[in-house]
């Protein structure tokens, strides 16, 4: 099997991410070397071919100030150089922020939270990336675990797989009408169409049947019709007409607007009514001016008599 050289690779790193990828880089460079049986020493001759761009200068500058002498010092003033000292936090920090989705397969989830974990510099505990996962977990996945206790790394990965298999034959089962054909349907429509034909000819009467809308009853007309009929009845019976506005609210506006308002020469203060003074008036005293007639006010605080006081002086 004839072995690729690395200037052939298509693999090049240019520092332009802030070191992110920096560690799949170098673990990618690694698989490779594993696969092409090619030494770290032939690694280091030719990693010019492995860098391009900002990491292309700094290779170039490091040769010639011979601050890497092997790909091991090389590895090491790489990450010096490009990946910040706070890296592992920051992909924690991302880790425990990745949700699953709704509707995203658990495999799919499970696979870009551990390529997160494979980017630190540092590897942290299968117990830690357990919990990360599990509380980034959806409910129904939750549910479905505990009760199969599951409390590692790897039973989380093969029920999870389980699930996916189940909700993908549950959910994307094929439907029974989309398996008919459309010769199938349109034998449907064309029995249905017959039926109606068929019912038609049966009731020959239904096709000249004409409906009309009746017209809607004016209100105005019918309440008018009620009160002229009212009022006719309390004529034919001796009794007074029944006043429409009596009782109702702009009945007791009106009677509220008598009652404030200053009544004419000659009428009652207190009654409202003429033939009278209120000093002789029969009914029990209300509450006016004795001055004006103004109604629910004793003269002190009478509005409109101030006022007239005021206007005079």
């Amino acid at each position: 099997m004839k072995r690729i050289p690395v200037a052939e690779w298509r693999l090049k790193y240019d520092g332009k991410d802030q070191g992110r990828k920096l560690t799949e880089f170098l673990k990618e460079v690694k698989m490779r070397c594993i696969s092409e049986d090619i030494s770290e020493k032939e690694l280091f001759r030719s990693a010019i071919h492995l860098f391009t761009g900002r990491a292309k200068d700094w290779f170039i500058e490091g040769v010639e100030n011979r601050e890497f002498r092997n790909w091991h010092e090389l590895k090491r003033e790489l990450k010096r150089e490009f990946l910040p000292p706070d890296l592992d936090f920051q992909l924690e920090v991302q880790a425990t922020e990745r949700r699953q989705a709704r509707g995203e397969k658990f495999t799919d989830f499970f696979h870009d939270i551990m390529k997160i974990f494979h980017s630190m510099t540092r590897s942290i505990s299968e117990r830690r990336k357990f919990n990360i996962i599990w509380r980034n977990l959806r409910f129904e996945y939750k549910n479905a675990m505990t009760g199969a206790g599951v409390r590692s790394l790897s039973k989380l990965k093969k029920y999870g797989r389980i699930i996916d298999e189940n909700n993908w034959t549950m959910f994307h089962r094929p439907h029974e009408n989309s398996a008919r054909g459309r010769s199938a349907q349109l034998h449907e429509v064309a029995a249905s169409e017959s039926s109606k034909s068929k019912g038609n000819s049966q009731n020959p009467n239904a096709a000249s049947r004409v409906f009309t809308r009746s017209k809607p009853k004016n209100d105005s007309t019918e309440k008018t019709k009620t009160l002229t009929e009212t009022k006719n009845l309390g004529e034919k019976s001796g009794e007074k007409p029944v006043d429409p506005v009596e009782g109702s609210s702009k009945g007791t506006l009106i009677q509220m607007a008598e009652k404030y308002r200053r009544p004419p020469i000659g009428v009652c203060y207190n009654c409202r009514t003429s033939g009278h003074h209120y000093v002789d008036c029969p009914k029990p005293k209300g509450k006016f001016c004795r001055i004006c007639g103004f109604g629910d006010v004793m003269t002190p605080a009478c509005p409109v008599c101030q006022k007239n006081e005021a206007d005079s002086a």
